[in-house]
């Protein structure tokens, strides 16, 4: 009696959930640590099927973020794109310009995309591994850039700083003199 309440608890339990499961591969028949058996990891992963999925994952959109992830991750690309205080905003709406305007960054600069290189789903961008290193170099410029300019301000500042104090000594002591 008391297991099949707690079978029944189980399986209430895990209809309520989205179970994932962790595929274990062991290193080596002798299950010793530092010791690495390459062909018997390959026999694993080709039995679970794992070669298969990746190879699969590669020919098609391997990226997938949710909308406000890939946001919020590549908003730095388009300034012009903002939320504007908007309480509920669509991240679908604001993630598609965001990659029509990337895809037009990238024609003009002539790199442009292949076709078909990112679908907006119902929750999520799905993108190529050629996009996703794509907007991660953009991402990188961009940073460098904004780095870049709080360095020039910052410098600008403490010279201009330093001139105006220099300036004032020079006053100060060009008034003694006289």
């Amino acid at each position: 009696m008391m297991f099949r309440q707690q079978l029944d608890q189980l399986v209430e339990d895990l209809n309520q959930t989205n179970p994932r499961y962790i595929r274990c591969i062991k290193p080596n028949p002798n299950k010793q640590a530092r010791e690495f058996d390459s062909i018997d990891v390959q026999r694993q992963l080709r039995c679970a099927g794992m070669l298969e999925s990746i190879r699969i994952r590669r020919a098609g959109y391997s990226v997938r973020r949710p909308f406000k992830e890939f946001f919020n991750r590549f908003r730095l690309l388009c300034p012009a794109l903002t939320i504007a205080g908007q309480a509920d905003p669509d991240y679908k709406e604001l993630c598609r310009r965001l990659l029509a305007e990337m895809e037009a960054r990238f024609s003009r600069e002539k790199e442009a995309l292949e076709a078909k290189s990112w679908q907006i789903g119902r929750s999520k961008v799905f993108l190529r591994e050629e996009v996703q290193a794509r907007l991660e170099g953009a991402m990188g410029a961009a940073l460098k850039a904004f780095v870049l300019r709080i360095q020039r301000r910052w410098r600008g500042y403490k010279e201009r700083k330093r001139f105006l104090a220099m300036r004032k000594a020079t006053v100060q002591v060009q008034a003694g003199l006289r």
